[in-house]
């Protein structure tokens, strides 16, 4: 029975390279890489300089402030561009940042600007404004994940929140011309396989950017998300084609299931791979999905949609067990 499992393995890898390798080469990772990799300008404003040196290094939780500026609040900030963020610690009637604000309304490159009146800011603010950064800072939060330890669990856990909502809208919408009889399934058999497959694999080349992967080299890239993203095509296909058979509303609630799990564990999976070095164990994968399906419960597209006792209660990735954990 092992040498069977492992010729099975060893086959639907293949297959899985080979059907990564093919939509690899519709995807361009080069202005992911270009914005991940630019070194990223911080600029930390409080009321002297001292504090802003503070401040910066709970922050970005280092002593090491190489990309960051400080300076006190009357400091004379002239070119907005210069950075990529600018943080200003300060109480009512906060006169710098709204001064600074005013001046970006008419800067197309000028820096995010981001503001906090905590006093004392301690740990617990510095946590809560590097939520608030890794979302407003959008694709350059990579740069910041990349240099600073401090924000990386933070902007990997909201590329894969991001990249699992935007899956699972995908199948709802796509689906949608499946009410067409013969001619609407035809349109979404397989079509939006590829669209999912490739917001996966761009979520996980952006995980391992914002991990610290070396991105100079995209081919070793591709070679370390093989067994990464390689094993979560076997259940994906095998779920969604079963799906694909089902009618319009018996279908559509199991494909959003199957689009948020397998997005959400396999960015989970690639998380854990990046930041340790090997593939997380299938006790590991299981509890993944498990946090998925409580996270999907309570999105909020989630409430709209009919009961859907038929999603699968167990982990979707059974075939996995023939490539081994």
């Amino acid at each position: 029975m092992k040498k069977a499992a492992f010729g099975v393995g060893m086959v639907g890898t293949a297959v899985n390279a080979k059907a990564m390798w093919d939509v690899v080469r519709e995807i361009s990772f080069d202005q992911v890489s270009e914005v991940a990799s630019r070194p990223p300008k911080l600029l930390v404003l409080a009321a002297t300089t001292p504090e802003a040196d503070r401040i910066a290094r709970l922050l970005i939780g280092s002593d090491d402030l190489t990309g960051v500026s400080l300076g006190a609040l009357d400091t004379d900030v002239w070119n907005l561009a210069a950075y990529d963020a600018i943080f200003v610690h300060e109480s009512s009637p906060a006169s710098t940042s709204k001064r600074l604000r005013e001046r970006a309304k008419n800067d197309d490159y000028a820096a995010k600007i981001f503001v906090s009146s905590v006093i004392p800011f301690d740990r617990a603010e510095a946590d809560r404004m590097r939520n608030l950064m890794s979302e407003g800072l959008g694709d350059r939060a990579m740069a910041f994940a990349r240099s600073y330890l401090a924000f990386r669990p933070t902007v990997i856990a909201r590329l894969i929140s991001e990249t699992s909502i935007a899956n699972a809208e995908f199948s709802f919408v796509a689906n949608i011309p499946s009410l067409i009889p013969v001619i609407g399934s035809a349109m979404t058999l397989g079509a939006d396989m590829i669209v999912l497959t490739k917001n996966q694999m761009m979520m996980v080349y952006k995980i391992a950017a914002s991990s610290g992967r070396a991105l100079d080299n995209q081919s070793a890239i591709f070679a370390e998300m093989i067994p990464v993203v390689g094993q979560g095509m076997v259940w994906r296909t095998v779920a969604r084609e079963a799906t694909a058979l089902l009618p319009f509303a018996a279908g559509t609630i199991p494909k959003i299931a199957i689009s948020y799990t397998g997005t959400y564990a396999l960015g989970r999976a690639a998380e854990y791979y990046y930041r340790v070095g090997k593939r997380p164990t299938r006790a590991m994968r299981d509890d993944f999905y498990r946090q998925a399906r409580g996270l999907l419960v309570r999105l909020p597209f989630a409430n709209k949609l009919p009961a859907a006792s038929a999603i699968r209660s167990g982990p979707e990735d059974e075939p996995l067990a023939a490539t081994g954990s």
